[in-house]
């Protein structure tokens, strides 16, 4: 049992129920700017996916990138 009621006598009387924790004014803006940053990352990461992609279907891209390969293959070998 590592949740306990405030004043439980089994347990010190710092401890406190999650759900207290949870719900602190601190936590709370700490959990939202999580969220927050977590929103930002994901909607980022989409962005770039469909620049890759539409890099990538590019023709373009495909020869150029053929090159460069072709060029570390000669470099390394």
């Amino acid at each position: 049992m590592d949740i306990a009621e405030v004043g439980d006598p089994k347990m010190p009387p710092r401890r406190r129920r999650i759900s207290d924790l949870r719900t602190t004014p601190v936590s709370t803006a700490w959990r939202q700017a999580g969220i927050r940053c977590f929103k930002t990352i994901k909607h980022n990461i989409r962005h770039l996916r469909t620049d890759i992609y539409e890099t990538m279907s590019h023709p373009r891209w495909h020869e150029e990138f053929r090159a460069s390969k072709r060029k570390t293959i000669a470099t390394t070998s």
